[in-house]
């Protein structure tokens, strides 16, 4: 048996000495750490310190330009809102063309037209206004019903139809038409020399029962004998002919859809100027431009609605 005979407090001293030399030899690691950290630290700065002052020239000279580059906008402002609506105008000049080779195709070919003009009504209307000649009062009736079918045109010349109904896409609206001249002959009422009512033209003198009188009156039309060069047939210096003796000149209204309504020029300049960088103030480190968004449209007038034949004038 083996006894432990040194006293108890010999043996709690060398634990406390083996804990202070630990604490210090910690401190000291930690003070070690903290002077590197630092001076890591004050490296990264000073380097950081360095590009900045090495960069602000270059940051400085892209300001400028910037600077100067808005000027030179904000001063070609005009030019760039010029240059805005003559594009637009540009554009859409091409819709007339198209308008054209939509309707001419569908112009019946027994109305011979001298003059079309096609005006815009409203932002999705158009109307067209038509000269052309007609010879017998049936093409008369019929030009309604052809131009009244008239539809929209694909790609192959053929009309669209409407994916709902499978109808062709019919664009026109109405219809007016005046100027035909009826020259059909008429069985006038009777009178003293004439009773029984021989059919003649309309404006022609009454034809008398007598025969040497009816003879007088046939030998007087047939004294008048010239050419006549109405609507400038026989003239080889007209180009266009006009109605001949026996046709009418017809005069066509139609209302029908399209957008031929040339660019509003007022919005279309709003828009430009809005789009147009404006020059910001000289702040460090400014120079992005501010931009607008430009402003909407006009709005769709009204227009005619319905597919009818009103305005026609016989």
């Amino acid at each position: 048996m083996k006894l432990n005979l040194l006293p108890t407090n010999i043996n709690k001293g060398a634990k406390t000495r083996n804990a202070i030399i630990g604490s210090v030899l910690l401190a000291a690691l930690g003070i070690a750490g903290m002077v590197a950290l630092t001076t890591t630290s004050n490296d990264a700065l000073r380097s950081a310190k360095q590009a900045e002052v090495d960069a602000r020239p270059k940051a400085d000279r892209a300001v400028a330009t910037a600077l100067q580059a808005d000027e030179v906008i904000a001063q070609a402002k005009g030019i760039l809102t010029n240059s805005a609506l003559s594009e637009a105008v540009l554009k859409h000049s091409a819709n007339y063309p198209a308008f054209y080779d939509q309707l001419l195709p569908q112009i019946p070919s027994y109305f011979r037209v001298t003059q079309i003009t096609a005006t815009p009504s409203s932002a999705d209307s158009v109307t067209v206004n038509i000269q052309g000649v007609l010879d017998t009062y049936q093409q008369y009736a019929d030009l309604m019903i052809g131009l009244l079918r008239i539809a929209k045109l694909g790609p192959d010349g053929k009309p669209m139809l409407d994916p709902a109904t499978k109808k062709p896409l019919y664009l026109v609206q109405t219809v007016g038409r005046n100027g035909y001249i009826d020259r059909s002959m008429i069985v006038p009422a009777l009178t003293p020399d004439d009773q029984t009512g021989r059919p003649r033209l309309p404006g022609d003198p009454t034809l008398p029962d007598n025969e040497f009188d009816r003879l007088a009156l046939y030998e007087a039309k047939a004294a008048v004998q010239r050419f006549d060069a109405t609507g400038g047939f026989g003239d080889p210096t007209v180009a266009l002919k006009g109605a001949g003796p026996d046709s009418s000149l017809i005069s066509v209204t139609i209302v029908m859809s399209g957008t031929l309504q040339v660019p509003d020029v007022t919005n279309t300049l709003r828009a430009a100027i809005s789009a147009t960088p404006a020059a910001p103030a000289a702040t460090p480190g400014a120079g992005a431009p501010a931009g607008g968004a430009p402003a909407a449209g006009a709005g769709r007038a009204a227009g005619a609605t319905g597919r009818t034949g009103a305005g026609d004038v016989d």
